[in-house]
C-alpha cells in the first residue's frame, strides 16, 4: 500500500525486521530521562522564520524580504495517566512555585523494530502547561495527560546509518 522503503544493511539484524511503515503508524519515545517514554501523540515540532517586507520606492513589481528571527512551536506530549516519572514531577515542581528549570527533550521516531529512524533535539524546554482530561463514570474513554513546553531551539538528527 505504502511501497517499500529501501532499508540500508545493518550487521547483526535480518532486512525483513526492519519493515518500516507510514510514520504516523510508529512510537514516538520522548526521552528527557530513560523513564519518560512512548507517548501516544507529540505535537508542536516546528520552526517559522520571520521576515520584514520592504517595498523599493516607486517599484510595484517586487518586494525584498529580509530575515528576522526564528520561531518555534509549543511542544505538546500526550499520552495516558501513568504512574508518576521525572517528566511528571518535573511539571508538578514547576506548577508548586519553584524557581523555573528548563529540559532538555530528545524525542526519536522509531520504526517497528524500535530503531531510530531520525530524532530532534529539543533545547531549553520550559513546562508551561499540565492538563489532564475529563473524568466521566459515564465514558469508557482513557484519561490522557497533555504536557505542553514551549523551547528555545530544535535540532534535527538522523537515525541510524548503513
Amino acid at each position: 500500500m505504502f511501497g517499500e522503503l529501501p532499508i540500508p544493511a545493518i550487521p547483526g539484524i535480518p532486512r525483513t525486521s526492519r519493515r518500516m511503515g507510514p510514520a504516523i503508524s510508529v512510537k514516538y519515545p520522548c526521552i528527557p530521562s530513560p523513564v519518560d517514554i512512548s507517548f501516544q501523540k507529540i505535537s508542536g515540532l516546528s520552526r517559522t522564520l520571520k521576515t520584514t517586507s520592504i517595498n523599493e520606492g516607486g517599484e510595484n513589481m517586487r518586494n525584498y524580504h529580509l530575515a528576522g528571527k526564528i520561531e518555534h512551536g509549543s511542544l505538546v506530549l500526550e499520552r495516558g495517566v501513568m504512574t508518576p516519572t521525572p517528566l511528571t514531577l518535573q511539571f508538578e515542581r514547576q506548577f508548586c512555585g519553584e524557581y523555573p528549570s528548563y529540559l532538555n527533550v530528545i524525542i526519536m521516531l522509531l520504526d517497528n523494530s524500535n530503531v531510530p529512524v531520525t530524532s530532534w533535539f529539543i533545547n531549553n524546554a520550559l513546562p508551561v502547561s499540565w492538563q489532564s482530561g475529563d473524568l466521566d463514570a459515564n465514558s469508557n474513554a482513557i484519561l490522557i495527560n497533555r504536557l505542553e513546553l514551549r523551547y528555545q531551539n530544535m535540532r534535527m538528527m538522523p537515525g541510524i546509518k548503513a
